[in-house]
C-alpha cells in the first residue's frame, strides 16, 4: 500500500481503463509484449478495482504461487521457509505491480503438472497458452517447455495419441496467435533495451548485481557466473540429467535478455526457471549441492529484499502522488499543463482523464508510435 507505483505500472493501468476492448488490442501492439496483463487490469477494473488498490492484484498472485510451491511442489523445508521472503517473490514480483507477477504462479502450475503432462496434454497446453501471454520472455520461455514437449512425444511414441495432437495443436496455434498480437506494428517508436552480457544476468538474477559498484570490478560478476554454472553441471553430471533440456529452456530466453529486452527485474525469470528447472527433475532433492547453493542463494536474496523494501519504504521513486496532490490542492488540474517524456505517466492515474493538454487525445497512457512521442 505504501510503494509508489511507478511510470510502467501506471502505464499498464492506463492503458486498459482508456481503451475499450477492441482498441486495447490496437494500442497494446504498441507496448512490446502480450495482451494478458491488460485484459486481466479490465477484469479488475470492471469488478470495482482502483488505482488505489491496484496493488492487490501482484498478492493475488504471488499467494497462488506460494499455495502451489509449499503444499503441492516438493522440496526440502528449509527451501520452502526461506523462498517467500526472497527479493523477486517478496519484493520484484509482489509489491510492484507488474505482469511479472504472473511468472511464478504459472511456472509453480506448470512443475505441478509436468509429471502428468503425456496423460493430461490438452490441460497441459492450455497453462502455456496462458504462461506465453505474461510477456515477451515466457513467450520464448513457452516455445522451449513445447519443444521439450514434441521431442518428448517423438521418443515416447506417442505422435499418434489423438489427445496429444490436438494439445501440440493448441500450443502450435496458440504461439502462433500469441506472436502476432506481441509483434509491434511498423510505426511504433517503443526502444529496447539491450547490450548486456551473460555474467550480468546471472549474478542480478541470483544474488544481485550490486557487487561490482563495492568491489570496483565487474570481475565479481564472472566468478558468480563461473561458480552458478559450475556447481549446476557438476549437479547434473552426478544424477546423469541431460544437459540439452536445460540449454532448450535456458538459452533462448538468455538471449532474448542479451540482445532485445533487458532490465534488472526481467532477470528474476533466469532464476525462477532454473529454480522450476530443479522442481521438474527433482535435483533439488536428490542433489546436496544443489540444494546449498539454492539455501546460498536465498539466504542473499533475503538480505536484499530487506534492502529494497527499506530503500522504497523511505524514498520516493518519482513524486508522482506528491504532484498529483499538488495539482489538486491548488486547481492546477484544470489548466493548460504539459507533459514531456514517458515518467509523466505516472501522474495520470491519480486523475480519471488526461490532464496533459498536448496530448490531444482523450487517452491518459503513453502512446509509442513514431512522430507522436508525447
Amino acid at each position: 500500500m505504501h510503494h509508489e507505483h511507478w511510470s510502467d505500472e501506471a502505464q499498464s493501468f492506463l492503458l486498459a481503463r482508456d481503451t475499450k476492448l477492441s482498441e486495447l488490442f490496437h494500442y497494446g501492439k504498441y507496448e512490446g509484449t502480450p495482451p494478458l496483463w491488460f485484459l486481466i487490469i479490465k477484469l479488475f477494473l470492471a469488478l470495482g478495482g482502483t488505482y488505489g488498490t491496484f496493488f492487490l492484484l501482484p498478492i493475488l498472485f504471488s499467494t497462488i504461487g506460494l499455495i502451489l510451491f509449499e503444499f503441492k511442489i516438493k522440496a526440502p523445508w528449509q527451501i520452502k521457509v526461506l523462498f517467500p521472503f526472497t527479493y523477486f517473490i517478496f519484493y520484484q514480483y509482489t509489491i510492484v505491480t507488474r505482469s511479472y507477477c504472473m511468472i511464478f504462479p504459472m511456472l509453480m502450475l506448470i512443475a505441478w503438472l509436468y509429471l502428468n503432462r503425456m496423460k493430461k496434454p490438452v490441460l497441459y497446453s492450455i497453462v502455456l497458452l496462458v504462461f506465453m501471454n505474461i510477456s515477451l520472455h515466457t513467450l520464448v520461455i513457452a516455445g522451449s517447455f513445447i519443444l521439450l514437449f514434441v521431442i518428448d512425444v517423438i521418443q515416447n511414441r506417442q505422435y499418434k495419441n489423438r489427445k496429444i495432437q490436438l494439445a501440440t495443436l493448441i500450443m502450435l496455434l496458440a504461439m502462433l496467435g500469441t506472436m502476432l498480437l506481441t509483434i509491434p506494428n511498423p510505426d511504433c517508436a517503443y526502444s529496447a533495451n539491450y547490450g548486456t552480457n551473460l555474467w550480468t544476468i546471472l549474478s542480478e538474477a541470483t544474488i544481485g548485481g550490486n557487487y561490482c559498484k563495492w568491489f570496483g570490478t565487474e570481475r565479481i560478476d564472472m566468478v558468480i557466473t563461473i561458480w552458478l554454472i559450475g556447481i549446476v553441471f557438476l549437479a547434473m553430471k552426478k544424477s546423469k540429467q541431460k544437459l540439452y533440456r536445460l540449454l532448450i529452456l535456458i538459452i533462448p530466453v538468455t538471449l532474448i535478455l542479451i540482445f532485445l529486452a533487458y532490465q534488472c527485474w526481467h532477470v528474476g525469470i533466469i532464476w525462477l526457471l532454473l529454480f522450476t528447472y530443479f522442481i521438474l527433475n527433482d535435483t533439488i532433492n536428490q542433489s546436496k549441492i544443489i540444494k546449498y547453493m539454492i539455501l546460498v542463494i536465498l539466504a542473499v536474496q533475503m538480505v536484499w529484499n530487506i534492502f529494497s523494501i527499506h530503500y522504497d519504504w523511505n524514498n520516493s521513486f518519482s513524486a508522482s502522488k506528491e504532484v498529483a496532490n499538488f495539482l489538486k490542492e491548488n486547481g492546477y488540474d484544470d489548466q493548460v499543463i504539459y507533459g514531456y517524456t514517458y515518467t509523466t505517466t505516472a501522474i495520470e492515474p491519480y486523475f480519471d482523464h488526461t490532464i496533459f493538454a498536448n496530448k490531444n487525445t482523450d487517452k491518459a497512457f503513453y502512446f509509442w508510435q513514431k512522430n507522436k512521442r508525447i
